[in-house]
């Protein structure tokens, strides 16, 4: 009887492995997603600015801290002002609106480059924005998470595309 339960384990054991190397192993190469992101290293394919994505590795997983502006806890403007800072070496506004009224030329999704910006509502009030993201490449955009701190998201993710208001280019 104890060989029988023996047998048992060893396939459910295979099952399962079998099962996360299945997930394990898409296709999808090079592409980041915010459930394993964790502290692993940003990847993203084709020409890239490296800058930015030395310093974008240097805040994932950096907790949120409403008004943050440091590796102790930040908020999405909080990152997206130490980004521009540390890498452009440009000083933006403090609040995700101002950034998008002051600091900001309008464009269109289509025209979207690394660096550009991301300006989401995520609250009820109507097209307010109150969020900011920084875009990378193939719709992925880093920001900061209030459950999950600094993680980099889609852009095609059904809660983003309903919440996204505008893009912009830092002028």
């Amino acid at each position: 009887m104890i060989w029988l339960f023996n047998i048992i384990d060893v396939k459910v054991a295979l099952m399962i492995g079998v099962m996360l190397l299945c997930v394990s192993c898409n296709s999808t190469k090079n592409v980041v997603h915010e459930e394993n992101i964790n502290k692993e290293k940003v990847f993203l394919s084709g020409n890239v600015d490296k800058d930015l994505y030395k310093e974008v590795q240097q805040w994932i997983g950096v907790p949120y801290k409403y008004g943050g502006n440091s590796k102790s806890g930040i908020d999405c403007s909080g990152l997206v002002v130490q980004i521009y800072n540390n890498v452009y070496a440009k000083k933006l506004y403090r609040t995700s609106y101002e950034i998008y009224e002051k600091n900001c030329k309008k464009i269109s999704v289509n025209e979207l480059k690394e660096g550009d910006l991301l300006f989401f509502n995520t609250s009820k009030k109507k097209n307010r924005i109150n969020h900011v993201g920084l875009y990378l490449q193939k719709d992925k955009f880093v920001h900061t998470s209030t459950r999950k701190g600094v993680i980099i998201s889609d852009l095609k993710d059904l809660y983003y595309k309903n919440c996204f208001i505008a893009a912009g280019r830092v002028e």
